[in-house]
């Protein structure tokens, strides 16, 4: 029979703690990787919400013109919207009567509570393409007789962890509810 040589002994529980250290070394790192991608989804998360917010802010802005400018006191009904100086200053800006400001007219918070501050500029008023009518009574030309359009600048900026800031061009036909 034969024996092992006392050379030997122990290199089994060697090989095993070695083995076991690098196994605890590589869960160690995966730890790490997965709390890096935790901070990187939450991070997407947060630019997303932002932006969906700044997003919906230009839609919620355009609702706000719209019903300015059609309702016959000039004032917008909405509930829930903050005029930054007053409604009658938002309503001379949108009518083009005040100077043209780059400061936040109305503000208001969407989604989970992420604030939204948009500003309305007046770009220009354009002249549009008459209709049938127009061209049967004999005006010829672009804006012969036809019908006026506002064209707004619409920049909304939403504030959460992140920040996101969207442009939106509206084109407002007058004498037509809504515009286009």
């Amino acid at each position: 029979m034969k024996y092992l040589s006392n050379d030997q002994k122990g290199s089994v529980l060697l090989i095993s703690m070695l083995v076991l250290m690098v196994l605890t070394l590589l869960g160690i790192v995966a730890l790490d990787t997965t709390d890096l991608e935790l901070m990187i989804s939450a991070n997407e998360r947060s630019y997303k919400d932002a932006f969906n917010a700044a997003d919906g802010g230009g839609l919620a802005a355009i609702k706000v013109l719209r019903n300015t400018l059609d309702e016959s006191a000039g004032l917008s009904t909405l509930t829930d919207i903050t005029y930054t100086e007053s409604a009658d200053d938002f309503y001379s800006e949108a009518l083009g009567t005040a100077d043209q400001d780059d400061a936040a007219d109305i503000s208001f918070v969407v989604g989970n509570n992420i604030d939204v501050q948009a500003d309305v500029q007046l770009l220009r008023v354009v002249n549009m393409a008459g209709g049938g009518a127009e061209f049967a009574a004999g005006y010829s030309g672009v804006g012969a007789n036809g019908p006026k359009g506002m064209r707004y600048g619409i920049r909304t900026t939403s504030d959460s962890n992140t920040s996101s800031t969207i442009y939106v061009e509206y084109l407002k036909v007058l004498g037509t509810p809504g515009g286009l």
